[in-house]
């Protein structure tokens, strides 16, 4: 269908070179007055890749939530994909996520990392504390229960992936994060790190132990944002703690996540196109790779 009416699906995470309009509604007219026109300028440019996780009871859901928290750098690092912003790179591997907090500039303190949450009454006071739509809808974090729903967790800080293959990538991620949690549990392990500080050499991309464990969590993110997973180490050590959580049969589908270890990342790889092909040409490649990755199933 879209090639016979000539347009192109563009799987990417930000468009700010074009105007954008907001679908008339009573909630989002209610935004607008609110966050004013930075809401309208920024909320509608980006676009993004969700995960939703789900869960069997309330101890579960929260148990997970607050593993997929701590990870929340890795799923920011390693699907960076929009490193231009007015048509040209600007040295961020992640400009959506700029966009993403510019939106709601009048409340800056909703974006960021969620704190730990321990329960649905731990999540209905931060609800009442929003200065506007106390739901869950307007929690704004990277992460956020939508227990109404049945999810324990919505991860909502990944940029828009190319190809199904790369979004499956992410998927098998989160269900590693999953399994360790649960994994954890069984041993009698609540709270993540699930480390020492002697196993620091694992987790090459930040240090998080003792109580400044926010800050450094924090830290991270801008850190993934910035430039994206780097594997300074050599020896993958995160991607590889996680994936022995997976069954054997279903590690395969973190692969694209090891190339991008080995080969930069996608933001990398943008980059190095545009000053080939420029950015239209850029454009129309990952467009390629998406109509050749539909066509083969």
């Amino acid at each position: 269908l879209v090639e016979q009416t000539g347009a192109m699906l563009l799987p990417v995470p930000l468009l700010d070179t074009e105007t954008f309009t907001i679908t008339p509604s009573p909630r989002y007219q209610l935004l607008l007055d609110t966050l004013g026109e930075n809401f309208r300028k920024h909320a509608v440019a980006v676009a993004s890749d969700q995960i939703n996780i789900g869960a069997e009871n309330e101890a579960q859901a929260f148990r997970i939530f607050n593993a997929v928290r701590f990870f929340l750098p890795e799923f920011m690092g390693y699907s960076v994909a929009s490193p231009f912003s007015q048509g040209k790179p600007t040295g961020v591997a992640s400009n959506r996520m700029n966009f993403y907090d510019r939106a709601i500039t009048r409340f800056s303190h909703l974006t960021g990392i969620p704190p730990e949450l321990s329960s649905l009454e731990a999540y209905a006071r931060e609800l009442e504390e929003l200065p506007i739509f106390q739901h869950p809808n307007m929690f704004y974090k990277y992460a956020r229960p939508m227990p109404h729903r049945g999810v324990a967790a919505e991860i909502r800080c990944m940029d828009k992936q190319p190809t199904i293959r790369d979004y499956l990538a992410f998927v098998a991620l989160a269900k590693a994060i999953v399994y360790a949690a649960e994994a954890l549990k069984e041993q009698g392990q609540y709270a993540y790190p699930p480390y020492t500080s002697d196993d620091i050499e694992i987790f090459p991309f930040r240090l998080l132990v003792g109580e400044n464990g926010r800050q450094h969590l924090d830290r991270a993110f801008e850190e993934a944002r910035k430039q994206g997973i780097i594997d300074k180490n050599g020896d993958r050590g995160m991607l590889c703690y996680l994936s022995r959580f997976l069954p054997d049969e279903e590690r395969k589908y973190l692969e694209p996540l090891h190339e991008r270890l080995q080969r930069g990342t996608l933001a990398d790889r943008m980059v190095h196109r545009y000053h080939g092909v420029g950015l239209e040409g850029t454009y129309r490649e990952i467009a390629d790779a998406l109509r050749e990755d539909v066509k083969r199933g």
